[in-house]
């Protein structure tokens, strides 16, 4: 039986204590069975004003991110930034709320 945590940690006083903070989330979890367990730490922060929205890799191969991100442009009338890796896209737009 798969499982999922998360630590949504937005107070920079708490970064150091970031391993204690999960640790325990993780020991829940080996109850669930043999499956892997790991973590990922996201820092790049946006400025006030911006949104960022992280997409999973798309289930055709050959999607295009730089087409998304012309129409979102167009659609949005605002410029649309694009960061690519391996599995993953992250686009960020300024916010008008």
């Amino acid at each position: 039986m798969c499982g999922i945590v998360g630590l949504y940690l937005k107070n920079p006083s708490l970064e150091d204590r970031l391993g204690a903070l999960f640790s325990p989330m993780l020991i829940e979890m080996t109850d669930r069975g043999p499956d892997s367990a790991g973590f990922a730490i996201y820092g790049d922060e946006v400025a006030d004003g911006y949104v960022k929205i992280s997409l999973q890799q798309h289930t055709d191969k050959n999607f295009s991110w730089k087409n998304l991100v012309v129409w979102l442009t167009e659609k949005l009338g605002e410029e649309v930034d694009l960061s690519e890796n391996a599995t993953a896209a992250v686009i960020r737009v300024k916010t008008t709320e």
